[in-house]
């Protein structure tokens, strides 16, 4: 089996500043470098189910519609195992269903090609007297095995006014079926405490659990919740990960390993500038790459080891983490003169992405068998579940003003005019008007970097890749990698050879591994994108065992090369990544939409448009065309379909094939209008989305008597509630409409400051800020004496008071039709001992025409 499984693994690594495409004959095809015979691959057909966690969704409503992508060639059906109804799906890569009536309680659909079922999600139907809004979702995520660790679960659920809920979080199985109860879970406010709850009555019950769990895998969990009417009903099935980190013994094996496959490269690897042409040289690296893996399969332990472009990709049953081996090219000396950004050979417009329902497939070059392409048509973005879509929602409306641009190899891109962002999308980011959009840079390097890989070991890089949700617009360059299986039964042997590890750690880990690829697009084509973080795990090897990464480098979320680099998987971006707010992403990097395993996670999160690349491609292409689209959809007010129209207008070609692929909804476009003003985005959900949130920000239904002024949501500001400690603020960048009159919103302030400490220098203070000039002020002190509501304490250390709802107004005639940065905060005075919290909503901005 070890011997059939090396030749059927290929990972293809890419670096951007070089095009690593070897031609193997003339007519362009690419040469995938693959040991032994390769059979034609099998495509399985998959579904991905959009707007649903860990296959499970909760519901009030008596009925569903269901939205996803789907990879089959014959028609998609669903069923309703527990009513016993069915139907067919509409559309064919994209699809949605009509409405799926529910029973009350779990209903199990099915969806289904021909009699083999695909995939199975439960729909818990709730009755509307308890309205559940999320799934137990635990802090931390995943904890480790042999360790006492402190876990708390919360669980949101819409409370009303005079009713009283009892919430009780019961151990599950994988089916959801209850088993011993785990905790009462409480909305009291005792986070000092028992429960360890954040805010008394803000609708988020809370359990605190400590935990030693024995084994690796995952624990399940579900609530029950219970009204005072006997309303009751169940939650979405919540998962808590359990990992077990590398042992000594597993780390020295790694080590031993990576020295001596290192050493070995290093011994035979092939210097570019002894060889006359591009062709001679990629020959060489290739008989290299098949001593390599013969090599690697030798050595005692081995798994499985594998070529691809710039990388041999190997496992051991004794270390339990994916391993590669960089054999990158060096093509510096036969780089295209296509560096100037212009195709080298144009060949016309060609749309990778056409209009609405048009069908369209490629030859998959590394496997020879046709699949959609990403980017064939744009998704409809159908609401699931229990969201329903406001009227004064548009699905074409990038939903939030701030950019991030992540570069983990700045270093290497500076030095090069070709190479750097001078003309590409980043001066175009920052020097935007109309909308204005805030602008952060996360960069490896800096420009006095002396072009030497500087080896980062800490985590800010890396971190970056988490953050993506909480942009409009993300900017990545990096290099890419591209992981595939090629023989029809890949799946089956690997599980077999995990089947038959005894290493518990490592079977662990790679039974982790093997669920992620069968929920997970691979398990369609076998195939999946990777991205290099320019982020090192350490040192040495050792450094993994208490890494703070260390649980998904075993899960297969981050796989470590043998320097020590970590490359993430789409399974990191989506565990890490939620709710995007109707973004657009430029993923510069190769392969990055060669098959669909990273833009289908983007896209059912919520991203609204991508950008990317069907193969190799030049970082110079790769930053023109990145710069024409953000100056056509910025500078000219076009959406992302005229711009990627206006990034080919001259070929869709690097000059090697590499062709630009849009994914995603091509109407997507820009807006310089306050957006999400009443904190019910996305889809009346709720949530801060389109506002920068520092501090103690969040969108809560409820405080303690409080409800909302308008809609289901509210934003609160405090100066540390909870565990929280640093001071709370969320603003936005627009444009002020033009006739402008004034803004109106509700403001609720609570503090334990009052009565006792009035007039005595702890004067907590709520401010607006417009261009960092305040327009509105209240404060403790100035709050005295004006009819204040005692209510039940926030922060557990003194009595606590409330102005109860008040309005206020804000004139803007003055910056009417003009950009501004707007800012709502609380400021803690005097000292930190008694909290502060201001509630905020029903934001209003206010024209002469109205």
């Amino acid at each position: 089996m070890r011997k059939l499984l090396i030749s059927t693994l290929v990972f293809v690594f890419c670096i951007l500043s070089l095009h690593s495409v070897y031609a193997a004959n003339d007519d362009d095809d690419i040469f995938v470098l693959i040991v032994g015979a390769v059979t034609a691959q099998q495509t399985v057909p998959y579904v991905v189910v959009k707007d649903i966690e860990n296959n499970w969704l909760e519901t009030t409503a008596t009925s569903v519609v269901l939205s996803g992508y789907y990879s089959g060639s014959t028609s998609l059906t669903w069923r309703n195992t527990t009513n016993n109804t069915s139907g067919s799906v509409v559309g064919t890569y994209e699809f949605s269903t009509a409405s799926i009536q529910l029973a009350l309680g779990d209903n199990t659909i099915q969806f289904l090609n021909g009699s083999k079922v695909l995939t199975t999600i439960t729909v818990t139907r709730s009755p509307t007297g308890v309205d559940i809004n999320s799934l137990p979702t635990f802090n931390p995520g995943q904890i480790e095995t042999d360790t006492s660790t402190t876990v708390y679960c919360t669980l949101g659920v819409d409370i009303q006014p005079g009713r009283t809920y009892t919430v009780i979080l019961y151990n599950s199985d994988a089916d959801g079926h209850l088993g011993t109860q785990a905790a009462t879970m409480l909305d009291d406010g005792d986070f000092q405490g028992a429960s360890g709850d954040d805010i008394l009555n803000d609708g988020v019950f809370t359990a605190k659990l400590v935990l030693s769990p024995t084994e690796e895998g995952f624990q399940y969990y579900r609530a029950a919740v219970t009204t005072d009417l006997n309303d009751t009903a169940q939650s979405s099935l919540g998962l808590l990960e359990v990992y077990a980190a590398p042992s000594q013994e597993h780390i020295t094996q790694a080590e031993t390993v990576s020295t001596d496959i290192n050493s070995f490269w290093n011994n035979i690897a092939p210097v570019s500038s002894m060889y006359r042409s591009k062709s001679a040289y990629l020959r060489a690296v290739n008989d290299a790459q098949d001593s390599l893996v013969s090599h690697i399969s030798s050595m005692s332990n081995a798994i499985f080891a594998t070529k691809g472009e710039n990388a041999v990709v190997f496992a051991f049953k004794d270390v339990p983490f994916l391993m590669m081996q960089k054999t990158i090219f060096d093509l510096s000396q036969w780089e295209s003169s296509l560096d100037d950004g212009v195709p080298a050979v144009p060949e016309g417009a060609v749309v990778v992405g056409p209009p609405v329902d048009a069908t369209t497939t490629s030859l998959d070059r590394s496997g020879g068998v046709p699949q959609v392409v990403a980017g064939a048509k744009y998704p409809t973005f159908l609401p699931s579940g229990k969201r329903t879509t406001r009227a004064t929602a548009d699905e074409n409306i990038i939903k939030n003003k701030s950019a991030l641009f992540l570069d983990p190899y700045y270093w290497q891109h500076v030095h090069s005019t070709k190479m750097n962002d001078a003309n590409g999308p980043w001066p175009v980011i920052t020097g935007s008007e109309k909308p204005k959009l805030t602008s952060t840079t996360v960069l490896n390097g800096s420009d006095a970097s002396a072009n030497v890989d500087p080896k980062r070991t800490t985590l800010e890089i890396l971190d970056a890749f988490k953050t993506w949700s909480q942009y409009g617009t993300v900017i990545l360059h990096t290099h890419g990698a591209y992981w595939s299986f090629h023989t029809p039964s890949w799946l089956t042997e690997l599980k077999n050879v995990v089947a038959s590890l005894t290493d518990p750690t490592v079977k662990a880990a790679w039974q982790t591994i093997v669920n992620n690829i069968e929920n997970s697009m691979m398990s369609w084509n076998g195939k999946m994108v990777l991205l290099t973080t320019g982020t090192y795990v350490g040192t040495s090897f050792v450094d993994i065992v208490d890494h703070t990464y260390v649980s998904d480098i075993v899960t297969g979320r981050i796989v470590v090369a043998t320097d020590g680099e970590m490359l993430v998987t789409p399974w990191f971006i989506d565990k890490y990544n939620d709710n995007f707010p109707n973004s657009l992403i430029w993923l510069g990097a190769c392969h990055s939409l060669q098959n669909d395993t990273l833009g289908s996670v983007l896209r059912k999160d919520g991203a609204g448009a991508l950008f990317g690349f069907d193969e190799s491609v030049y970082r110079s292409w790769n930053v023109s065309r990145a710069g024409v689209v953000l100056s056509t959809m910025l500078k000219d007010k076009k959406t992302a379909q005229e711009g990627f129209d206006k990034a080919i207008e001259n070929g869709n070609n690097d000059g090697d094939g590499t062709k630009l692929v849009l994914s995603g909804n091509g109407k997507l476009k820009y807006d310089n209008s306050l957006q999400n003003p009443d904190f019910e985005d996305p889809d009346g959900a709720g949530s801060l989305q389109s506002w920068t949130k520092s501090g103690d920000a969040r969108a809560i239904k409820a405080m303690q008597d409080d409800v909302p002024t308008s809609g289901k949501t509210m934003a609160i500001i405090s100066s540390g509630l909870g565990r929280t400690t640093s001071y709370g603020s969320f603003s936005q960048s627009f444009t002020v409409p033009a006739g402008a009159t004034n803004m109106t919103f509700s403001w609720n302030f609570y503090s334990a400051e009052f009565n006792d400490y009035c007039n005595k220098g702890y004067d907590d203070t709520f401010r607006v800020l417009i261009n960092e000039a305040e327009v509105f002020r209240t404060s403790v002190d100035s709050l005295c004496g004006t009819g204040l509501i005692e209510v039940e304490d926030i922060d557990e250390k003194g009595d606590c008071f409330k102005s109860g709802w008040r309005g206020a107004t804000v004139d803007m005639s003055g910056y009417a039709d003009k950009d501004v940065d707007m800012r709502f905060e609380v400021q803690d005075k005097g000292d930190t001992i008694y909290d502060t919290a201001v509630l905020v909503d029903n934001i209003v901005i206010n024209t002469a025409t109205q």
